[in-house]
Parts: structure tokens; sequence; C-alpha cells
């Protein structure tokens, strides 16, 4: 799969930024100069970046682009960490959330959430 077409995928499975579906606390999206960004349902794929994730902590090189598998929608703000963050990147310290995640997107959990369809349920952003 040409890296294009997985991040189209990404993208369309996440809807948006995953981390104010994943975290409740996490924040506002904003965009890569700091500015807020619409609600979840209303990002486009053009401000939205796409994070590589390790199926577990360590160290060296990360996935390959081209994998959807082990990749997640984040916003500028959550990803890199710009606007009120202060330079806190969220997505670095929620990796076992999103590996959790990704885990229930790609059938890897034995545990659905006893939810058919939406494996984290119905969650309203706002």
């Amino acid at each position: 799969m040409r890296v294009e077409e997985a991040r189209a995928v990404v993208i369309s499975r996440d809807g948006g930024c995953v981390a104010p579906l994943l975290d409740p606390g996490a924040g506002r999206c904003h965009d890569r100069w700091g500015n807020e960004m619409p609600r979840r349902s209303r990002q486009s794929a053009l401000d939205l970046e796409v994070d590589r994730i390790r199926d577990a902590p360590a160290m060296g090189k990360a996935p390959g682009h081209d994998d959807p598998s082990r990749m997640v929608a984040l916003c500028p703000g959550h990803h890199r960490g710009v606007g009120p963050s202060g330079g806190v990147q969220w997505a670095t310290s929620h990796r076992a959330e999103i590996r959790e995640y990704l885990a229930r997107h790609n059938g890897r959990s034995e545990e659905r959430d006893g939810v058919h369809g939406d494996p984290l349920g119905s969650v309203d952003d706002g």
C-alpha cells in the first residue's frame, strides 16, 4: 500500500484526531499554528497528521508509513504539542491507550467492550 493510501485509510477509520476519543481530558484539538480546530467530526484530512505506533515500547525504527494497522490520526496539537499544551505531546504520554485502540480496531483484542461495530462505543465529542 502506498503512503498516501495508508494515510487516507487511517484518517477515514479514525474519523479525526483520536486524542479526545481516547482521553476525555485531552482538551481541544489545535492546528500546526496553535489555533483551535473544529471538533472531530468536522476536521479536514489536510489538518490531521498520522502517527506511527510500535506494538510495544522500544527504541529504534518506527513502523513503516504504509501500515495503517500501526497508525493513528492526530491533530498537530496532540501529536507535536503545539498550542496551549506548551509543548506537551499527548501522543507520547498516551501510547498504551493508543495501542489498545489499535488492537481493538485490528481485531487483536479478546475483549470488545461488549459493543458490536464500534469497539469504543458511542462517544459524544462535544
